[in-house]
């Protein structure tokens, strides 16, 4: 078998995938960057065009006040460094998955990713010693890791990763199956794309070819946070999670590997984590207003104002229309559009924020909630057929269920009190094994979970304080 040929084995979630193929390197196109890397603006833009009420969601994104004033007392305590499962769905063509080199590049690339975004969140990055002076002291520790998840929502083991071979040549960033924003078409099978595992229990990353009205794109990645993805906003809830352009996934290991230009290092992802975790753009897509010119900003307090995005590797420092003296702007910022290369850090400030969604009663809290997914599921013994969880109790604004495989004739959740009173309620959903019911409107005193099966229910006691 020559250099251009080899087989290709892919291994997919519920079935093995066996190609044979030519392998041609040269058919990718060269990508330049002259336009935003991430869509995220773009999306923001449309839904709030399309359902007005999204704005006073967004402001409240911005300000750092989208959680109620009972919620943040409540949810002080501190989550001790939490693991997210990570599911990456790859729907690529042939052409495209030989130019990563099929299923060693994939691996390959998926070690070098993993590794990224886990040093980036915790301040590991050893190229956080090219952070300038005027900025090192605002080096800031996000302190939550990533983890493929290797059990699937039916309990079979997965390798965190399932492959798709489409024909189709991309997806767009509009329109399509779904809801129609931010490449939902690559979100349901039914659209040519790969259906969302439990999106309370696992971080979805699509990779894809990202198409602009079945053109290319300079769009690499776009990030979905629950705050979008909501029934309010016409998007449902399994279109949360993360896309993100194929030639722009794991870390460059060898200089004839395709790349996207300056995006080699991995930092798409880690950008677009950040703002799965609340973050906005360094510069607040404002348009190149500043504060004092009735700009927005990022609504995070130590990191500089800033007109515009940055590309390539500035100088340090850097001033533009914002700041023109001191430090200048934290074009290394990994909210920032700067080569791979050159990203660096999470502000302090930014790091408070996006632990503030995975506190207790937050959007990303779920995720760190099933740790158990990371592991292989140990096929020699026998799980029981409704193996859950109820937690906390005592509680203090939220109880959960969580079920460690796929539930058998659960029909609905409900919460009651003393007095029969059903105080919430959930219905099954197909895939979904969390559970989550606010008691912050609630006496204290006790309640009863209770799980109605076609076979019967079982009841729990919760002591809400």
């Amino acid at each position: 078998m020559s250099i251009f040929e080899q087989m290709l084995t892919i291994r997919s979630y519920g079935k093995l995938i066996v190609l044979t193929g030519i392998q041609i390197l040269c058919l990718l196109p060269s990508y330049a960057q002259q336009g935003p890397k991430c869509g995220f603006d773009r999306t923001i833009s449309t839904v709030m065009s399309t359902h007005p009420a999204f704005k006073e969601t967004y402001d409240k994104v911005r300000s750092g006040e989208r959680y109620s004033e009972r919620a943040a007392m409540k949810t002080t305590a501190s989550l001790d460094n939490p693991v997210i499962p990570v599911v990456f769905h790859i729907i690529l063509t042939t052409n495209q998955l030989s130019s990563i080199r099929n299923t060693v590049g994939i691996e390959q690339r998926l070690d070098s990713q993993l590794s990224v975004i886990n040093k980036d969140f915790n301040a590991r990055n050893a190229d956080s010693v090219l952070i300038p002076g005027g900025f090192k002291a605002l080096f800031g520790n996000a302190g939550v890791s990533f983890g493929l998840a290797h059990t699937a929502p039916d309990g079979s083991p997965t390798p965190g990763y399932e492959v798709r071979i489409t024909n189709l040549p991309g997806f767009d960033i509009e329109g399509g199956y779904g809801s129609g924003f931010g490449f939902s078409g690559a979100k349901y099978t039914a659209g040519g794309g790969a259906d969302a595992w439990d999106p309370e229990s696992y971080l979805n990353i699509w990779l894809i070819n990202p198409l602009d009205d079945g053109k290319a794109t300079n769009i690499l990645g776009l990030a979905i946070p629950t705050y979008i993805a909501a029934d309010n906003n016409g998007i449902g809830m399994m279109e949360r999670g993360i896309v993100l352009h194929y030639g722009a996934f794991g870390k460059r290991v060898s200089p004839f590997d395709y790349y996207v230009k300056d995006s080699d290092g991995g930092r798409t992802l880690t950008h677009e984590i950040g703002h799965y975790f609340d973050l906005l753009h360094i510069w607040g897509d404002d348009n190149g207003k500043c504060p004092d010119t009735g700009g927005e900003d990022d609504g995070i307090s130590d990191t500089p104002p800033q007109a515009y995005p940055s590309s390539g590797c500035s100088s340090y420092p850097k001033y533009d229309g914002c700041v023109k003296t001191g430090d200048g702007i934290m074009f290394m910022n990994y909210m920032d559009y700067s080569a791979d290369r050159c990203l660096l850090l999470f502000t302090h400030d930014q790091v408070a924020k996006m632990k503030g969604t995975i506190q207790p009663g937050a959007d990303v809290y779920p995720l760190t909630q099933h740790p158990w997914l990371l592991a292989y599921p140990d096929t020699t013994v026998s799980v029981a057929q409704n193996n859950y969880t109820v937690y906390p109790n005592p509680s203090e604004d939220r109880i959960n269920v969580v079920f460690r495989n796929q539930p058998i004739g659960l029909k609905n959740i409900l919460i009651t009190d003393m007095a029969g009173r059903v105080v919430a309620a959930e219905e099954y959903e197909q895939q979904s094994g969390f559970y989550t019911f606010s008691m912050a409107a609630e006496q204290s005193g006790l309640y009863f979970v209770v799980l109605n099966f076609d076979s019967g229910k079982q009841v729990h006691k919760v002591f809400v304080r």
